[in-house]
Order: C-alpha cells, then structure tokens, then sequence
C-alpha cells in the first residue's frame, strides 16, 4: 500500500463531526417508584397538635481551656495561656496550643 492509497482509505473513515443541542434532548423519565408518589396537599393541624414556635434570642458563646498538669489537677481558664502554675503542686505546665498539629 503505497501513501496515496492510505490517504484515501483514512479519508474514507473521517465522518463529518455532529454537534447535539442538549437542550433539545428531552429529561430521562421519572423512577417507577418516584411516579407513584401523590402530590402533597396541605392539611389544617388538629387542634390538639401545637404548631407554635418558640421565641429565638440570642445566645452567647464561652470557650474554656481545661489545663491538666501531671499530679493530676485540673483547671479551666478563659483564654489559652502557654505557661501556667499548677495551683496544688505549684510546678510550671507548659501547654501546647490545641489548634497546632504536632505530626
């Protein structure tokens, strides 16, 4: 097989490119499961069922840091403090900041 007659046999395969519209290509149908399912309908609650809210207001956050040293006391602090005083056996703890990652 010579170039030209190759030429001519891959000439002969290319088919002209074919764009689809995706928009034009209808939705899959529903589940057979999902067809049979009614159409919600809104009911009155019986009077017997409380349908109330309660109020929402506003709620405050406190964060607390339990400090342990190795006798065995624990004690909470309002904000992280890298350096602390045992206050039973009056050693220095020092503690490692709780969002650092040590690996």
């Amino acid at each position: 097989m010579n170039l030209n007659q190759w030429v001519d046999t891959v000439r002969g395969k290319l088919h002209p490119e074919t764009y689809v519209d995706f928009h034009a290509i209808p939705d899959p149908p529903e589940g057979p499961y999902r067809a049979r399912v009614p159409a919600a309908r809104f009911r009155f609650a019986p009077e017997e069922v409380d349908v109330s809210e309660p109020e929402i207001v506003p709620g405050e956050l406190r964060v607390l840091y339990v400090t342990r040293c190795s006798c065995g006391r624990r004690w909470v602090a309002p904000r992280f403090e890298t350096i602390a005083i045992c206050p039973k056996c009056r050693r220095v703890v020092v503690v490692t900041d709780p969002g650092s990652s040590t690996s």
